[in-house]
């Protein structure tokens, strides 16, 4: 899973499940926070509003894992790879993204060499420059018109956790925002 500013680590410690198993790796730079679990327990057990906010992203994630599923076995790595282009702009807030070729695989589930193919050809095409480990987004409209469908079903399932007024969420400002279903 990519987690950016929409998401939060560790939200099985609330949920019962104490420690997890899990390991977080940090892909680029930025900020983040650090709560004790006990305190977010607390908070959570408090107020409704927190637990129904840390609810619906729950949905959200398990909605991304559903659908993420679907896309690794009915479409292609470059659909997969501009979706998490997408995505990954999105909740780093920028059209620049610092992601290796061995990053980008290790998230789509494939191999090296097939995000080297993918990504030289939506390079070609102009939706993206690519040097090592940078990336930046040319032409996010073409970005978005070649990949699949799973990157909407995704993007509005974390609607409501994305920053708007960023420009990244433009239909959705335009539209009133938030998150229909």
């Amino acid at each position: 899973m990519q987690i950016g500013c929409d998401g939060v680590v560790g939200i099985s410690a609330i949920m019962g499940g104490g420690a997890t198993i899990n390991t977080a790796i940090a892909q680029t730079s930025g900020t983040a926070y650090r709560v004790d679990a006990a305190i977010i327990q607390q908070v959570f057990d408090n107020s409704p509003n927190f637990r129904r906010t840390i609810l619906k992203y729950m949905q959200a994630l398990m909605q991304e894992s559903a659908q993420r599923i679907v896309c690794y076995r009915h479409h292609s790595v470059l659909q997969q790879l501009c979706r998490t282009l997408l995505m990954a702009a999105n909740r780093l807030r920028s059209e620049k993204v610092s992601l290796t070729h061995e990053q980008l695989a290790l998230a789509i589930g494939c191999r090296r060499e097939a995000i080297s193919v993918a990504a030289g050809k939506i390079q070609a095409a102009g939706l993206i420059d690519y040097a090592y480990g940078r990336i930046t987004i040319r032409d996010r409209a073409g970005l978005e018109a070649c990949c699949c469908e799973c990157y909407e079903v995704i993007r509005r399932a974390f609607s409501d956790f994305l920053p708007s007024g960023s420009g990244l969420l433009e239909a959705d400002n335009l539209q009133g925002g938030g998150n229909d279903g």
